[in-house]
């Protein structure tokens, strides 16, 4: 037998019996809610957290598996990048070339050399012609003079250290990539080897004075910074020099002066720069082509500039 439906209630808010159905308390005239939100809202928030648990349990196993092969992925991924840089190019992706052949189909044709040249593996033999004082370059040029020549960029120390055992005029064999051929500016090239030089070859030997200057002349300076700028700079930036040479240069300021070398039409710059009143004295007694020893420290070399020398003294 159904159970038969109430006929009155009690209102919530001012406990009077009202009408079942009433959804206004005729009494305080406030609305009379079910009351049931809150416990189906209750009700929601535990099913959503046990569905959560749950997947969470039910996914970790697969989480880790996928984890350990991301973690692998990039391993591998890793390990492959480093097995790439550290491959070299086979010999045989090189084309062999002379700096005369280069220069010739230039000279020629600069179209048609950037064609034949740019963005090839070569392996170049020519005449050194210029070291870069801070060993980021070599130039190779033709046996004949050219306005065109290779400049050949130093990508790493192995190969800072051979440039450092060169000297200008040798015949160098290296190799790399072309990177650029123009009609005004030649050829530029990545190094990625050079053949014939021994990177531990010792490293040039002066004497030195007892209170710690290294002895040298004005014509072994000349001599070293000709041959190879870079060895010159390693050699002596930052060293104290003791030089004997020839008064050269009188600066009118008193400011600095040159010093000279023996050799015929030598434009090496052995720029030093006064510091007192006392050599300032000193340099007003003197004439160009006096002999004299300059005692400092050398602050800079470069194969355009020269040397550049602070004055502890004058003798």
């Amino acid at each position: 037998m159904a159970k038969a439906k109430p006929t009155t209630k009690i209102c919530k808010h001012c406990a009077t019996e009202i009408p079942y159905d009433a959804k206004i308390c005729p009494n305080c005239r406030k609305k009379q809610k079910k009351g049931c939100l809150l416990p189906v809202l209750i009700t929601i928030g535990i099913l959503v957290a046990l569905l959560a648990v749950l997947g969470k349990m039910a996914g970790g196993s697969d989480s880790s598996s996928s984890s350990t092969a991301s973690s692998g992925q990039k391993s591998s991924s890793s390990s492959g990048k480093k097995t790439a840089t550290a491959t070299s190019i086979p010999l045989e992706y090189y084309t062999s070339v002379t700096v005369d052949d280069m220069v010739n189909d230039l000279s020629s044709n600069a179209l048609k050399a950037q064609e034949k040249y740019k963005g090839k593996y070569l392996q170049i033999t020519g005449r050194l012609s210029n070291i870069d004082s801070d060993g980021k370059y070599i130039s190779l040029s033709p046996a004949s003079f050219s306005v065109y020549s290779v400049m050949c960029y130093v990508k790493n120390d192995e190969q800072k250290a051979k440039v450092a055992n060169m000297t200008s005029d040798d015949t160098v064999t290296l190799r790399g990539k072309c990177k650029d051929v123009g009609e005004v500016m030649g050829f530029s090239l990545d190094i990625d080897s050079i053949e014939g030089f021994d990177a531990a070859a010792a490293e040039l030997q002066f004497a030195t004075s007892a209170d710690g200057y290294i002895v040298i002349s004005a014509d072994e300076l000349v001599d070293i910074i000709n041959k190879n700028a870079l060895a010159a700079q390693n050699a002596f930036k930052g060293k104290k020099l003791a030089i004997t040479g020839r008064l050269g240069t009188i600066d009118s300021d008193g400011k600095y002066i040159g010093l000279d070398s023996s050799k015929d039409f030598d434009f090496t710059n052995i720029q030093c720069y006064i510091k007192t009143d006392e050599q300032k004295a000193k340099v007003m007694e003197m004439k160009k082509g006096d002999a004299l020893t300059v005692k400092g420290k050398c602050k800079d070399v470069g194969e355009l500039l020269g040397y550049s020398i602070d004055i502890e003294s004058i003798e």
